[in-house]
């Protein structure tokens, strides 16, 4: 699916690391407005973790996977997933 073909796309943006009830609320919020306007219910989100990239030296485990995470996104009606890069410079773009 291109993101030209997107139709009244409805986005959720965040790093989404383990998609716990608080990330299921949002993302079914998503996906109802998604229904309701007969579009398309996408996550916009980002890999690597940006805490891997701001500050490499903590410790710092997953909630879950990329497959998981892909996996949980989709069960919550989720249709498109955007994954950007996460860099340095893009941190600073977000200040």
């Amino acid at each position: 699916l291109s993101m030209k073909n997107i139709k009244n796309a409805v986005f959720a943006l965040g790093i989404f690391d383990g998609v716990h009830r608080g990330h299921q609320k949002i993302l079914h919020g998503v996906s109802e407005e998604a229904k309701t306007l007969r579009g398309t219910a996408c996550v916009y989100t980002f890999d690597p973790h940006p805490i891997r990239i701001l500050s490499p030296e903590t410790l710092f485990s997953l909630i879950q996977t990329p497959e998981q995470k892909k996996r949980a996104l989709e069960a919550e009606g989720i249709q498109v997933c955007v994954v950007e890069p996460f860099t340095k410079e893009l941190s600073k773009l977000l200040e």
